[in-house]
């Protein structure tokens, strides 16, 4: 069987390398009335604008939810404590943490917490049933009546986890558990502390690179102030602020683990293994696939559009597949234009003038495409290199043939 077939038969691996044209997408901390953007040096030194994976998963989460694709996590499936916010553990035990999409796809951390042992303290009478009685009352371990009398005769001030002290006719009593010798012994094999349950972690099936624009940013900046709002509210003068600016392409990628949507083991869980049905799998993988050829950004007052201009498709059986982020070129392609035009110059006369009219336009090159990628551009977008690999003008018909390959992960009985 070949490869292509067996990738064909048994998709494990999507691979999307995507190109977009956007603008100033993503800020970094900046510094007083600086806005800067998130930047990257390359290895010849240029400096190029960087739209961090955690930007765009930001957008694809919610433009998903925006258009009905999935539900994002309420504040029901989510906590809060001490500013750090997770997945409730509460959703680890009864499987409910792989329906919601977003940590299906995007994956998880959840620190649980184990019930500390706290101190008890109170006081009896002093006597053997009313020590034994309070003791049973308060699910506390119990003491042997040998035990029971040395401490109320005041024998005895101390008895494994149990401090005693006697006044007058009643003990005071302090119940101090400790870890045992298992306790510490699992402490220092796993690192966790007093307190710890341990971490459940669930890593993505749906793995987002950073987007790396494909032309240099040249340190354009624009300078804006609030001026108008500041008079109509009274004050004098305003806030000015500089902004740096961008637009150009980008290209990212997006790999997806197909065995591992809708599906999580015990180690991820706490619990049972889970495996949601085919077809939720599939409407899963269809809604990120619809999303990402729809993709829109908020951001600073603006929608920017980030639907591909370019897509190098694969879907293959095993690791071996092939990646090509660092295999788009962005290069320009010279037009020239000579237009024909006519002068009346009256007297039935008439007199012929040409001109001509230069231009460039962006165009991509893929390097080292086969017949096992398949590319999608626009018509207008012109693309060099993709005569190996099959072609898809429109987005509809391009998600369609995509996921009725990927399907094929999804058998009915799985």
């Amino acid at each position: 069987m070949t490869k292509e077939n067996t990738e064909e038969n048994n998709p494990r691996y999507l691979v999307l390398d995507i190109v977009f044209r956007g603008g100033a997408l993503n800020y970094d901390q900046g510094s007083q009335n600086q806005k800067e953007l998130k930047k990257i040096t390359m290895y010849d030194g240029s400096v190029h604008i960087l739209v961090s994976k955690y930007a765009l998963r930001y957008s694809i989460l919610e433009n998903g939810a925006q258009n009905g694709f999935w539900d994002l996590a309420g504040k029901k499936d989510l906590t809060l404590d001490k500013k750090v916010v997770q997945a409730n553990e509460n959703l680890l035990g009864n499987g409910q943490i792989i329906n919601i999409p977003e940590f299906d796809l995007f994956g998880y951390l959840v620190t649980k917490k184990k019930e500390k042992k706290e101190k008890v303290k109170f006081s009896v009478e002093k006597s053997a049933d009313s020590l034994k009685a309070e003791l049973k009352s308060r699910s506390l371990p119990d003491l042997s009546d040998e035990d029971v009398k040395k401490v109320v005769e005041n024998d005895v001030k101390k008895i494994a986890d149990y401090k005693f002290k006697i006044k007058d006719n009643q003990i005071d009593v302090e119940y101090a558990p400790k870890k045992n010798k298992k306790e510490s012994e699992d402490s220092e094999i796993t690192g966790e502390e007093d307190g710890a349950g341990g971490n459940y972690a669930r890593v993505a099936p749906v793995k987002i690179s950073h987007a790396i624009s494909l032309n240099p940013y040249n340190f354009d900046s624009h300078f804006t102030a609030n001026l108008g709002v500041m008079k109509r509210a009274g004050g004098s003068g305003s806030n000015p602020v500089t902004m740096e600016d961008f637009y150009g392409f980008y290209v990212y990628n997006v790999t997806v683990d197909l065995n591992r949507i809708g599906k999580a083991t015990k180690d991820e869980t706490g619990a049972n293994e889970i495996n949601v049905s085919p077809e939720e799998k599939k409407e899963r993988v269809q809604s990120l696939l619809r999303t990402l050829m729809y993709l829109k950004r908020d951001i600073a007052g603006k929608r920017e559009d980030l639907s591909p201009l370019l897509v190098v498709s694969g879907v293959y059986a095993d690791t071996c597949y092939d990646s090509f982020i660092d295999k788009i070129e962005l290069a320009s392609k010279h037009e020239s234009l000579v237009v024909r035009g006519e002068k009346d110059l009256g007297g039935g006369k008439k007199e012929i003038f040409y001109s001509k009219q230069d231009k460039n336009k962006p165009k991509f090159i893929v390097h080292g495409l086969s017949s096992r990628q398949s590319v999608y551009h626009p018509t207008w977008v012109e693309c060099e290199g993709a005569g190996a690999a099959g072609k898809d003008d429109g987005k509809d018909n391009f998600i369609d043939k995509l996921t009725k390959r990927v399907e094929k992960a999804y058998p009915e009985k799985s």
